[in-house]
């Protein structure tokens, strides 16, 4: 089961029914679309997010992942540990033409791109495709040669 609350803006997020208890103590804000609290009194304050009081710090060398990608969405079932590099491929998509990760226009030509990221910092080109279909599937071919099971 999941319940809903609504911190003061009416934003609603979700948890699990088991953590209501423990959410119901602190007032819920959103910071960086996270829903976030202030945990301690004067300058023992700090903020922490609702996914990490309610899972713990992530081990060393990873973090938790929104399944879903929705960051108000804090069931539980909705989280899995990863590498950094994973966490950034779940991110949404913004402003690209296609709506694809990894698929670009070419500029002042109807030519599609296909491009991914073997290691931060490093793009290689899958190649250019006359139809945006065709660069989908190759990126797509390609994420799962680069990324495994870590891809949607």
């Amino acid at each position: 089961m999941k319940i809903v609350l609504t911190n003061k803006h009416k934003i609603p997020f979700q948890i699990d029914e088991e953590d209501y208890i423990i959410v119901s103590h602190f007032m819920w804000r959103i910071s960086n679309n996270y829903v976030a609290t202030t945990i301690g009194y004067g300058r023992n304050r700090k903020g922490c997010l609702l996914h990490q009081l309610l899972l713990g710090k992530a081990p060393k060398g990873l973090e938790w992942d929104h399944i879903d990608r929705n960051k108000l969405n804090n069931q539980r079932k909705n989280f899995r540990l990863v590498i950094h590099r994973i966490n950034t491929i779940n991110r949404e998509v913004t402003r690209n033409v296609s709506g694809f990760r990894g698929i670009c226009q070419r500029y002042n030509s109807e030519k599609w791109i296909a491009f991914i990221a073997d290691k931060p910092g490093h793009k290689i080109c899958l190649g250019s495709f006359s139809n945006r279909e065709d660069a989908i599937n190759v990126r797509r071919a390609a994420e799962l040669e680069y990324y495994g099971e870590f891809c949607k």
